[in-house]
């Protein structure tokens, strides 16, 4: 907490000095979301139905020195419920304003190191590559923030060329709020647990040629120690160092033909242990775009992750919403889904999407089977309205936007049980 509260005071200790330049706005999202029937991560129960509303506001400012070489970042989040069904129904919906939390507070510096080059120090938001590995920073926080606390150095090589460092401190406990706080812990791998994570990585993005774009990485993560409440006692679970290397290529073939292949090694030493547990990661994909009305894409891809696999800081729904839900706290792994997908772009600013295939586990499940069931998604994105505000920069405009998405996952026989679940959701969001 203290190294943490250091950091953002010296990052607002710097804006404060800078020759000002100002820019604030804010955004509001509503989504309802209705669910039933998804298993459980055990395999054994099922999720009862679920419907409730949520409602997220944030409000950011950025401050900027006159060259635009230092700059202050700041936004506040927070969200709340109103159930209409399910866990949460017999409870009261969550009273606004709630909960507020310090979504980000980062001091950033370009330029420092050659050209194109930023440092980010603070609260941030961290995503490197396909998000794959580095993205939510805090997955027991659902979706009101992603964001992560820590040091992130980007230094170019060239216009197309780039190494990124970075280093995250993650507490499990949500601090930094205020109001009716609830501090959900952030980062345990399972429901009524708590555990810090920190973590050092590096990564390099080339795209000299346009033919063959590739990533390098390398990434250690910590789990700290994970204490459980059983009853009157706390128990402890051993802390863990996972070390994690891999690459990701995107060749293209011809203009209308690429592909994309993302492998990664893991290995995993618990403290206290000298068994190391090996993992591994692969993603690979064949997308055609035909230049056509519409601008229509289709792919094949599979994804394949081990029994042991850890997605670090990429515990978010890469994959879908309704499978995402089967896993505590998004940990993705034990996963083989070969699928289809296709895309559309029927008018300016819309976007339907479509994809299905099944889903597999390397291990038996509870009923004595691999296959999962099979999963099937479709997602339409649409614009509402734009420039309902006026602005001093004309080219900035405020954004009204909305998706509604709808997920089915018809059970195989690794669960006792044949259900259809479903996931269905409408969103609204407005950015200005």
């Amino acid at each position: 907490m203290m190294k943490r509260m250091a950091v953002l005071a010296m990052a607002a200790t710097a804006g404060v000095g800078l020759a000002q330049e100002w820019d604030a706005g804010f955004d509001a999202r509503v989504r309802e979301e209705r669910l039933d029937r998804i298993p459980t991560s055990n395999g054994l129960g099922k999720m009862a139905k679920r419907d409730y509303l949520r409602i997220r506001t944030r409000g950011w400012f950025e401050m900027t020195s006159e060259e635009g070489t230092f700059s202050l970042y700041g936004r506040v989040a927070q969200e709340v419920r109103a159930w209409f069904e399910g866990e949460g129904a017999k409870q009261t919906s969550s009273r606004w304003p709630d909960e507020t939390v310090l979504d980000s507070l980062y001091f950033q510096g370009m330029g420092l190191f050659g050209e194109g080059s930023r440092v980010r120090i603070g609260r941030q938001d961290i995503r490197l590559g396909s998000g794959r590995l580095v993205l939510d920073g805090r997955p027991g926080d659902g979706s009101r923030t992603a964001s992560s606390d820590g040091v992130t150095v980007k230094v170019s090589l060239s216009e197309k060329q780039a190494f990124e460092a970075f280093a995250i401190y993650n507490h499990s406990d949500n601090e930094l709020a205020i109001g009716n706080i609830e501090r959900p812990w952030m980062t345990a791998y399972r429901s009524g647990r708590k555990m810090d994570e920190s973590g050092v990585g590096l990564y390099y993005t080339d795209r000299a040629e346009d033919a063959f774009g590739y990533d390098l990485f390398g990434i250690v993560k910590h789990d700290g120690v994970t204490t459980s409440v059983d009853g009157n006692r706390t128990k402890l679970a051993s802390a863990a160092t996972i070390y994690t290397a891999g690459f990701r290529v995107l060749p293209k073939f011809t203009e209308t033909l690429s592909a994309e292949v993302e492998a990664a090694y893991q290995l995993t030493r618990r403290l206290g242990r000298d068994d190391g547990r090996e993992a591994g990661m692969v993603f690979a994909s064949t997308t055609w775009a035909p230049e056509a009305q519409w601008k229509p894409t289709f792919a094949i891809a599979t994804i394949y992750e081990s029994a042991e696999w850890n997605p670090l800081w990429g515990r978010w729904p890469v994959w879908g919403e309704l499978p995402v839900l089967t896993y505590d706290f998004g940990v993705w792994h034990d996963l083989v889904h070969p699928y289809v997908e296709a895309k559309v772009s029927p008018a300016k600013g819309h976007k339907v999407a479509a994809k299905t295939g099944p889903m597999y586990s390397e291990k038996r499940g509870p009923a004595g089977g691999r296959y999962k069931g099979w999963y099937a998604q479709a997602r339409w994105d649409f614009p509402l309205a734009s420039g309902l505000l006026k602005r001093g920069d004309a080219s900035r405009k405020d954004v009204l936007e909305g998706h509604i998405t709808g997920e089915l996952l018809k059970a195989g026989d690794y669960t006792p049980f044949s259900d259809t679940a479903y996931f269905l959701r409408w969103e609204i969001t407005y950015a200005f």
